[in-house]
């Protein structure tokens, strides 16, 4: 049921775009509004960009995860759990058969988590790289 709500769906259309809204042109405000160089009168250069790159690939992280966790509650409440004599046709092709039959299937639904959260780094990572080299 996950992969069907997931499919049909507009979350996989802007999925891009929603880490860079968080954080990811933060940098941007803050150099236009005058406030970086009161940052970097407090701090070293150094200690400012590893912060700043923590934070925004956190906050891009969440911000994938979150909608997905949000849509999983009631996917799995409602839906049956995922075992061979359930989905064995579907499912007889696939490589990672496995893993979708590990706890229920809640497994690969935690790794579907953990690879959404490194897209999340990913793309407000390079939002923060154009913010970088924008300047507008």
């Amino acid at each position: 049921m996950v992969m069907d709500v997931l499919s049909t769906s507009y979350f996989t259309i802007i999925a891009g775009m929603i880490p860079g809204i968080p954080y990811g042109f933060s940098l941007l405000e803050e150099r236009n509004s005058g406030f970086l160089r009161l940052q970097l009168s407090r701090m070293s250069v150094n200690e400012y960009i590893g912060k700043k790159i923590c934070y925004v690939g956190l906050s891009g992280g969440l911000s994938m995860v979150l909608p997905y966790f949000v849509l999983l509650i009631p996917v799995s409440l409602l839906g049956a759990p995922t075992t061979e004599k359930v989905h064995y046709q579907i499912m007889e092709g696939i490589v990672g058969a496995k893993t979708l039959y590990a706890w229920n299937g809640y497994f690969y639904i935690f790794l579907q988590g953990i690879v959404l959260f490194l897209f999340g780094i990913t793309w407000a990572e390079l939002s923060l790289l154009i913010s970088l080299y924008v300047r507008n």
